[in-house]
């Protein structure tokens, strides 16, 4: 289990990053709208690599099993998920 932790590279808040964390984890019991906005929000900031960057964020999936499994770098999803939650 991977766990919330800080960002300290995301200009939002520890509370406000908790908040789009818990709702990614959550993805399952989210109303429609939200799903509809984190699949958005992963599409722009991931674009090639929104599957996996959707998977990671919304899955207990690892990030060494995602860099494997879509064969790109642990680098290039640690940007996409700057990205994500910068646009939150």
């Amino acid at each position: 289990m991977r766990g919330f932790r800080y960002l300290r590279s995301v200009r939002k808040t520890y509370n406000e990053q908790g908040m789009i964390y818990f709702a990614c984890v959550n993805y399952a019991r989210l109303t429609p709208g939200t799903r509809r906005k984190i699949d958005r929000l992963c599409e722009r900031a991931g674009g090639e690599y929104a599957p996996a960057l959707k998977e990671y964020l919304t899955t207990e999936a690892d990030w060494r099993y995602i860099c494997d499994k879509h064969h790109f770098s642990d680098k290039t999803l640690e940007r996409v998920r700057r990205k994500f939650y910068e646009a939150w």
